[in-house]
């Protein structure tokens, strides 16, 4: 976390200073700065999800991240984005009915499908400097876990999301970009109520906390875009 709020500082520091020096003392052909013309991007990219964890790792786990954004210019420095992802999870399944040597039902598979909408800033403004552009965004969405097991009642289900990200843009000169964004996610986890029960265990799975937590979950994600619709 201490590494996410450096990192967001120094983005912002980067940012602010390039917008005050723009085009000073430079002309025109052989300015730093770079006009941004594309108005929508369509990137895919790769990356891995640093999930929160739980005592008995029954929530998903960390797990590698695949996906796709479309992006469009909406004014000034901001775009509006939509961005849908993958992250093949798994968890740790009990039946907390069982006897306590028999309850770890073993690792199991719990995919995520991450779908939001929000908005990205420019920190250059409509300008690039020496091709590079430090970012920053909000969004807001679902996350989905269907799959289930026989005889733990965990259910992961459909989950609000809020994401925050950081990043850095490269722009070539084909108009192609290669970006790089660090994030956190947040949604919230629910046991199960029968996982605080004793059952024939005598003791109950889970022995304290609350039942459910809204839990920082970390992204970092590096891809590519290509202009659309130009």
């Amino acid at each position: 976390m201490k590494f996410a709020k450096i990192a967001a500082l120094g983005c912002l520091c980067l940012g602010t200073s390039i917008l005050g020096a723009q085009d000073v003392g430079h002309s025109p052909d052989n300015s730093p700065y770079r006009d941004i013309e594309t108005p929508q991007r369509f990137s895919v990219f790769v990356g891995y999800l640093a999930a929160s964890k739980d005592k008995i790792g029954a929530i998903p786990h960390s797990a590698p991240m695949f996906g796709a954004r479309y992006e469009v210019a909406v004014g000034g420095p901001a775009q509006f984005f939509a961005r849908i992802a993958y992250a093949p999870s798994k968890r740790n399944a009990y039946d907390p009915t069982a006897l306590a040597a028999n309850r770890d039902l073993g690792e199991v598979s719990m995919p995520l499908y991450f779908t939001d909408l929000g908005f990205s800033f420019n920190l250059t403004g409509k300008k690039s400097w020496n091709n590079i552009i430090p970012t920053a965004g909000f969004g807001i969405g679902i996350v989905s876990g269907t799959k289930n097991t026989e005889l733990d009642p965990y259910r992961f289900g459909t989950k609000f999301t809020i994401s925050t990200d950081i990043g850095v843009k490269y722009l070539a000169k084909n108009d192609w970009e290669f970006r790089t964004n660090i994030g956190n996610m947040i949604y919230q986890t629910k046991y199960p109520t029968p996982y605080f029960n004793a059952g024939v265990a005598g003791s109950p799975l889970v022995t304290s906390g609350k039942r459910s937590s809204y839990r920082n979950n970390w992204v970092l994600t590096v891809g590519g875009s290509v202009p659309i619709f130009r």
